[in-house]
Parts: C-alpha cells; structure tokens; sequence
C-alpha cells in the first residue's frame, strides 16, 4: 500500500489562514463565548448522535446559541477579518 502522503500531496491546496489580530477585550470576550457555545454545540451533536431529535429541536437549538451569544461572537470575527482585509 502506497504512503497516503504521496498519493494526495499532489492535490493538497496549500492553507492561507489570514493573520487576524484581535484586542485584548476582544480576545476576552471572545474566550468567554467560545467555552459556553463549544460545549453546548458539542454536547447536543452527541445527543442528536446517539438519541435523534435534531429536527425537533433545531429551532430551540439556534435561539439557544443567540442567547448565548453567537451573533456577538461572528460580529467580533466579522469586525477582525474587515480590519484585516483594509490592511491588504
């Protein structure tokens, strides 16, 4: 059996993340949100996962994540990544 490595390296993009910079206050807040979400999003794919239920639950689940913050959280990248691409 061949090297993975060999057979798709030829094909591999190569990843160009953008070096997003964030203040400390946003890093904060950032830190804040992201521990909540995480664990809630990772708790309820093992629900859904072992038990179902996502389609009944999908709408409780998306105002959960505002409660928590999402919309916060992706205005906070959102404001990183336009900062980013002026200095482009």
């Amino acid at each position: 059996m061949e090297d993975l490595n060999s057979i798709y390296a030829p094909y591999l993009e190569d990843e160009n993340y953008p070096q997003i910079f964030f203040s400390p206050d946003e890093l904060d807040e950032i830190n804040r949100l992201e521990v909540d979400i995480k664990e809630f999003t990772n708790q309820k794919k093992a629900q859904w996962l072992m038990e179902g239920g996502v389609n009944e639950e999908w709408d409780s689940y998306k105002k959960q994540l505002e409660d928590m913050g999402l919309s916060r959280l992706m205005e906070i990248y959102q404001e990183g990544l336009d900062r980013f691409k002026e200095n482009q």
